[in-house]
């Protein structure tokens, strides 16, 4: 009996470490890179591994190519982040953690230590979700970086060369077929 209170025990404990997430505010993001920090620290009668959910909450002014990354950090030695993975989301995040309906993952999910551009994406809001499993005795953190850049606009010189060169091709094409003829 004694063993099946220490499992219900473990797994309540269990549940209130991943049931906590964090939603920060990061602003619009610029060409500028902004970094945030989310730190676990373990107190002396906690045990076994534990999840995480962290939200960043930003926005874009103009359409824009977005890039980030996640880092652990080693505050106290022992620190190990299993799992770790940041998503791209459009729409919000509230601060009691409840993604606003709607809300909807922009390409694929990548690992801590890598990182994935999203190209052109519109103005607008958008959130992290950073998640994964911390291990080991004492705690730690990892960090978040990213950055926007405005997404370029082709000139209208690009536009006429373009257009140009389809022009020329129908006329070769017109040429060649006068010839068969």
């Amino acid at each position: 009996m004694t063993m099946i209170k220490s499992l219900v025990a473990t797994a309540l404990l269990a549940a209130s470490f991943s049931a906590s997430a964090a939603v920060i505010e990061l602003g619009a993001l610029s060409t500028s890179i902004k970094q945030s920090t989310s730190t676990f620290e373990r107190e002396e009668d906690q045990v076994g591994a534990f999840a995480f959910t962290d939200y960043f909450n930003f926005n874009l002014t103009s359409a824009s190519n977005v890039e980030a990354i996640a880092t652990q950090t080693f505050i106290k030695k022992f620190l190990n982040i299993k799992n770790g993975s940041v998503s791209l989301f459009s729409g919000t995040v509230n601060t009691a953690g409840v993604v606003q309906a709607g809300s909807s993952q922009i390409g694929d999910s990548f690992s801590f230590a890598s990182s994935t551009p999203f190209a052109k994406l519109t103005a607008g809001n958008y959130f992290y979700k950073v998640s994964g499993d911390v291990t080991g005795n004492f705690g730690g953190s990892y960090t978040l970086a990213t950055s926007a850049a405005v997404a370029p606009v082709p000139e209208p010189e690009t536009y006429a060369l373009m257009g140009m060169g389809l022009v020329g091709l129908l006329a070769a094409r017109r040429r060649k077929a006068k010839q068969a003829a």
